[in-house]
This record gives C-alpha cells, sequence and structure tokens, in this order.
C-alpha cells in the first residue's frame, strides 16, 4: 500500500468519524427538544447528514475494495487481504443499516434514532476489525 492510499483512507477516517459526531450531535439535540417545529428541523438535518454519511461511506468502501486489489496485498500480504476482503463482505449489509435508518428519518417514524444509533454501532466495530489487522500485521 503506497503513501498516497495510506493517506487517502486516513482522512477518509476521519472525515467520517467527524460526520458521525455531527450525526450524534443531532440525535442528542432531538431527544432533548420537546417543540414540534424543532424537532422537524432536527429531523431534516439528520436526513441530509445520513445522504451525506452514506455517500462518503460507499466511497471508502469503494476504496477500500480498490486497494485490497493492488499488487501490494496480492503479492506482500495475501493472508492480510483475505481477512480484510471477509471483513469487506459487510459493506452491503452496513450500507443497508443506514438505509434503513434513512428511510426511518425520512417518515419521521420514532424508530430512526435506533436505527441509527445502531447502525453507526456496527460501523465503527467494523472498522475497529480492520484496525485490528492492520496492527497485527
Amino acid at each position: 500500500m503506497n503513501d498516497f492510499q495510506n493517506l487517502s483512507l486516513f482522512r477518509q477516517h476521519q472525515e467520517l468519524l467527524a460526520d458521525m459526531v455531527r450525526v450524534d450531535v443531532v440525535l442528542e439535540a432531538l431527544a432533548q427538544t420537546t417543540d414540534l417545529r424543532s424537532r422537524w428541523t432536527l429531523n431534516d438535518e439528520a436526513v441530509e447528514l445520513i445522504k451525506e454519511l452514506m455517500q462518503k461511506l460507499k466511497a471508502h468502501f469503494e476504496t477500500e475494495t480498490a486497494i485490497l486489489r493492488s499488487e501490494f496485498f496480492e503479492e506482500e500480504r495475501p493472508l492480510l487481504r483475505d481477512a480484510l476482503r471477509e471483513i469487506a463482505e459487510e459493506h452491503p449489509d452496513l450500507l443497508g443499516l443506514f438505509g434503513q435508518a434513512l428511510r426511518a428519518f425520512e417518515v419521521d417514524s420514532p424508530d430512526g434514532t435506533i436505527e441509527l444509533e445502531r447502525a453507526i454501532l456496527t460501523f465503527r466495530d467494523h472498522e475497529a476489525r480492520e484496525e485490528v489487522l492492520f496492527v497485527e500485521d
């Protein structure tokens, strides 16, 4: 893996983490507000944040997939490549979880917050397992 690929993944990770903090702020505000107009505004903000997050996740997953196809993994780290490919199989399911959360927020379902929190926790677990593989390698 070259320095550009490392930098690209690092930058994407930082952006995703920052977006998830923004989502946490909106979820906290939703939990605290009782004003209906404020809830609608926050709900709309959550919808836009989830859409943005999903676009960044797709790009991140595409970058990871491209890196896994690189010569570095094919020639130098085939065991790491195989372990990462197994984790990468979760990408469609992760996007699906965020999609469920998005749909819940789009219809102002009370399940939206739970769905989104579940998606974020699942993503964070996914990323942590990837990072462990790099540390162990």
